[in-house]
């Protein structure tokens, strides 16, 4: 025992005192599928990942066992140009 015991009670918490200035507004609890930033915005909560290398769902490219796909080259960008033949423009 280290301390001599007093006929008084003991210690307790102060109680809260309330803070100087305006409260702060508390947000309501989002939803799972609701983003905390930006109200407009999906998330990505709930969906399935799809392998880029395989095409086949439940793993991603860097976790892919399956051998690599060639695919097609991407498309060119932008408004396709015209052919024109220079030998068919008469100028009469």
């Amino acid at each position: 025992m280290l301390w001599k015991k007093t006929g008084k009670s003991t210690i307790e918490v102060p109680d809260r005192r309330k803070k100087r200035g305006r409260p702060k507004k508390f947000a309501r609890t989002k939803e799972p599928g609701e983003s905390a930033s930006n109200p407009t915005k999906a998330t990505r909560e709930g969906g399935t990942v799809t392998c880029t290398n395989c095409k086949q769902a439940g793993h991603n490219k860097g976790t892919c066992k399956n051998a690599t796909v060639l695919s097609a080259p991407p498309r060119k960008r932008g408004r396709p140009r015209k052919n024109l033949v220079s030998n068919e423009i008469c100028f009469d």
